[in-house]
């Protein structure tokens, strides 16, 4: 317990360094992947990953990152060259060169602008539940058609000490969109959602 706490408080601090933001989340991945129950963010970052296109140069994808507040994974995905804004309630310290930063709420948002693809790690469970619904309704709304929405929600026990509303994926009601599953698995105590815009 106190040694996850101290490497919980080594994270936090190394995470609020204002400099080299692509190594500082490379570094974090590795110690997440070599130090097993540290954390699970390895296990959602390789995920959502997997799900993202490797670029050609004239090739443009757009992402979404929902709650992106002290987040270093926007630095991976802009490194690899994908054109990503973050939205989060919070402010974001970090400047990443070819990131946009939106103050908002996801689950209030009005924008013209539509992605590719959508990330949400790790955030739906601090929506309130009556809330949930109208978030991931939004999330759809902003797809191109034929983008993806890949949502991480860490089971209860792994949530780690952070606040957690619970997630119902069945009380999500998608009707006026046409929408696909791709994926709905478990992985190192995380709930993986892929949904495909039809």
């Amino acid at each position: 317990m106190l040694k996850t706490f101290l490497a919980n408080t080594f994270v936090k601090w190394f995470k609020r360094l204002g400099f080299a933001g692509a190594l500082r989340w490379r570094i974090l991945y590795w110690i997440y992947k070599i130090w097993p129950g540290l954390h699970i963010r390895d296990a959602e970052w390789d995920w959502v990953l997997n799900y993202l296109p490797k670029l050609n140069k004239w090739q443009h994808v757009s992402i979404l990152v929902v709650g992106c507040t002290s987040s270093l994974f926007v630095y991976e995905l802009v490194r690899r060259g994908y054109e990503v804004d973050g939205i989060d309630i919070r402010p974001y310290q970090e400047k990443p060169k070819g990131f946009c930063y939106i103050s908002g709420d996801i689950t209030n948002l009005k924008t013209s602008k539509i992605y590719n693809f959508i990330v949400c790690i790790s955030v739906l469970e601090h929506i309130k539940q009556e809330l949930q619904d109208k978030a991931a309704k939004n999330m759809v709304e902003i797809l191109i058609e034929g983008g993806r929405l890949l949502i991480t929600i860490p089971t209860k026990e792994y949530a780690q000490g952070h606040p957690w509303s619970g997630f119902d994926f069945n009380s999500i009601d998608f009707d006026n969109f046409r929408w696909q599953i791709l994926e709905y698995t478990e992985r190192k105590g995380q709930m993986c959602l892929a949904i495909g815009k039809k």
